[in-house]
């Protein structure tokens, strides 16, 4: 199988920026959230979340990176850069683009290429090369995944991971305004709160630092769960060479080093194609026009955040190894 790499954070935190700058070279296949895909290769794991079956991603692991790496999803982003595994003439009419609008897609599917008809599909011999794509680099970003990351970093210690880590006040405004705000407030919460249950039945450690689950309001659990997705990837990265941690504020402060020292760790080129459509891509997020720079967009949080969300994470964020990346 080709190679691939990991790219991960707790949602929120500007995974889709790193998976964008991947996105710019012709080499790479991005397949976003692809483990939240119904029919995906990941429903062999469970959930991802809390799974922490180490025999099961034994057993499982390669053929679901394989598959994953070979094929396409609904979730992928949008191509912007002319890939390596398309046809010169597929580039040329636009088809794939069509393939990424859904409603094109399925009537696409149900009439003349029926391997569209679904929510993955492999890519059409009229659109692309099978034989390019598996020769393409893989990039799958997956979120929340402390223990997948874990085992991924010891057993595969060749497969790049980048972990995208955010202000928790920041991510937590960014998810209120484009998550939750689109989203059943109370079931959130609710399945929130079971998430912290399982880890703390995972891990003891992690249930006493909790405390009391069922009266955590969104800053706080949102918080406690930042606080152990993070924490634990970044103890499993210590001293792994193919680890790389991006602080997402320092990234939106200077982004072309940061897009830079990932296409190395990954052993990606780096082209004057690939810079200009990086630098294109500040201007924008997949929700659109961003509504000032990236550093700004990053600092919006400390006017639009009220006071007692601030006082309520920051009191959590106190407490762990990974407050000093604020000071």
């Amino acid at each position: 199988m080709s190679n691939y790499a990991i790219v991960t954070g707790q949602g929120r935190s500007g995974t889709n920026w790193v998976l964008d700058v991947l996105d710019a070279s012709r080499q790479t296949l991005c397949r976003n959230e692809p483990n939240v895909i119904p029919g995906s290769p990941f429903e062999a794991l469970g959930s991802l979340k809390t799974m922490n079956d180490r025999e099961l991603l034994d057993e499982h692991w390669d053929a679901i990176a394989a598959q994953t790496c070979t094929t396409v999803g609904e979730r992928d982003h949008r191509l912007k850069v002319d890939k390596d595994y398309i046809h010169t003439l597929s580039h040329k009419l636009g088809l794939p683009p069509l393939m990424a609008r859904p409603k094109i897609r399925k009537l696409l599917g149900k009439t003349v290429l029926p391997s569209l008809d679904g929510h993955i599909w492999e890519l059409p011999s009229v659109v692309g090369s099978k034989e390019r794509l598996e020769q393409s680099y893989g990039i799958i970003k997956v979120n929340q995944v402390p223990l997948l990351v874990d085992w991924i970093l010891n057993e595969r210690p060749k497969v790049p991971v980048v972990n995208i880590v955010r202000h928790p006040c920041g991510r937590h405004a960014s998810f209120m305004k484009r998550y939750l705000a689109l989203a059943d407030p109370d079931e959130e919460l609710a399945r929130t709160r079971e998430v912290l249950h399982e880890i703390g039945n995972l891990d003891p450690v992690w249930k006493e630092r909790f405390g009391s689950i069922d009266s955590m309001n969104h800053a706080v659990s949102q918080t406690w769960l930042w606080r152990y997705v993070n924490e634990s990837i970044e103890e499993s990265g210590v001293g792994k060479t193919m680890y790389m941690q991006i602080i997402f504020e320092e990234m939106t402060a200077d982004p072309m080093p940061h897009a830079r020292a990932v296409y190395d760790l990954m052993g990606l080129e780096w082209t004057p194609e690939v810079e200009r459509i990086v630098e294109q891509g500040l201007q924008e997020s997949v929700w659109g026009k961003l509504a000032g720079t990236p550093s700004e967009v990053a600092s919006a949080w400390k006017k639009s955040l009220g006071i007692d969300h601030v006082k309520e994470i920051e009191a959590i964020l106190a407490q762990s190894p990974l407050a000093s990346n604020w000071d």
